[in-house]
């Protein structure tokens, strides 16, 4: 099988979850017996004559989610020549704004089923993609919305794939839409290994919600209290871009805070950084696709994590630590953690790190080769 994997910019950090498809095409060219090729979106949107080539000769072409609704036209085109195209919603933006009552998560959407509710897309998503928007006033009355876009370009496709089961179950009214596990690229985290640090460094995983979600569970009260308690206590952002200014996004970050946080040398990537890590803490529990990519970096790297509580989290509490969203239950787990440090070390050296072996993307082709077999199969016989 020959598979496009379109991703939304130039690729920066290949180990950022946003360039997932790029793992999975770079491994699938390591092997003989599929071929695999990557397409920036503004090429496959404006179907310059890199995208004719690739596109014309592709099996199946994967599209990120959040590019559905400005790719109605792309995705009719290349329907038309017998391509099976499928939604990759692992990578779709997460936060909606239902009826003005603040924003929720599209799994929260999802299994809802809720038609009024509006996708938000954030400009910046767009802009930064170099995808412009269609110039019709979204939104607006007679106007579709931008979750309306999103889903009819959600049914163009064949299919669509997502690790979190409740987005899989919330959209499979919508489109063919079937489960594939979270994989990373094994051997860039079991190569690194921890590398030598001083202090006790946690580590703050989770997307552009980072920020609102530790100041509204009180973590960072928490974390302030810890640091008093603690002087070898370090702070590391672990995102998406290189040295990951924490500074930046928290305008009211305490002296103490700033004072702990620990930048590491530009230019480093998400692994290199993850290799400073003691401790992971993942947020975002409802981006559960997002959380479990960011488990299973830890677990490769023998690294106890904990998150907050959430049922697309459940299937992972044995191998760590799901906690309530509260100060009082934060504030246990995180001191009993620095204090027993090697004890937890030991324990995120078995189970879980022998199951994060199991998720290497380059030791996982074929299953993931079979879930679009499977979708171009139902397409052939005319089920989608």
């Amino acid at each position: 099988m020959h598979i496009l994997y379109v991703h939304p910019r130039p690729v920066q950090d290949p180990y950022a979850p946003e360039w997932s498809g790029v793992q999975v095409a770079q491994a699938i060219r390591r092997t003989s017996r599929h071929t695999a090729h990557t397409l920036l979106a503004e090429d496959f949107l404006e179907n310059s004559d890199n995208a004719v080539e690739l596109c014309s000769g592709a099996d199946v072409i994967v599209l990120p989610g959040d590019l559905l609704p400005v790719a109605h036209t792309a995705i009719q085109r290349w329907k038309a020549r017998d391509k099976i195209l499928v939604a990759d919603l692992d990578d779709l933006s997460s936060e909606m704004s239902p009826n003005g009552k603040g924003k929720l998560h599209i799994a929260s959407l999802a299994e809802a089923g809720k038609e009024q509710s509006a996708l938000f897309l954030p400009a910046t998503k767009l802009s930064t993609t170099g995808i412009k928007p269609s110039p019709a006033p979204v939104g607006r009355a007679g106007c579709p919305t931008t979750e309306e876009l999103f889903r009819w370009g959600l049914r163009l496709t064949h299919g669509a794939t997502s690790s979190s089961h409740s987005l899989v179950e919330g959209w499979r009214t919508v489109t063919n839409t079937r489960f594939l596990p979270a994989y990373i690229d094994l051997d860039t985290y079991v190569s690194l290994g921890i590398q030598p640090h001083p202090g006790v460094v946690i580590g703050l995983a989770g997307r552009g919600s980072l920020a609102s979600e530790l100041e509204t569970y009180g973590v960072l009260e928490v974390l302030e209290r810890l640091c008093h308690r603690r002087e070898d206590i370090r702070l590391m952002v672990i995102g998406c871009a290189a040295g990951g200014g924490m500074e930046n996004g928290f305008p009211h970050l305490t002296p103490l805070l700033y004072d702990r946080l620990w930048n590491v040398f530009p230019g480093t990537t998400r692994a290199q950084r993850l290799a400073q890590v003691d401790i992971g803490l993942i947020f975002g529990p409802n981006r559960p696709s997002h959380a479990a990519r960011d488990i299973l970096e830890l677990m490769a790297m023998k690294i106890p994590w904990v998150s907050i509580e959430s049922p697309d989290l459940y299937d992972w509490r044995r191998f760590g630590w799901l906690v309530e969203p509260n100060p009082r239950m934060w504030d246990w787990i995180l001191n009993d953690m620095v204090d027993q440090l090697p004890a937890y070390q030991k324990e995120a050296s078995g189970e879980p790190y022998l199951f994060a072996l199991s998720r290497g993307i380059s030791e996982n082709i074929e299953k993931i080769v079979s879930v679009y077999a499977s979708i171009q199969a139902q397409a052939s016989f005319g089920e989608v």
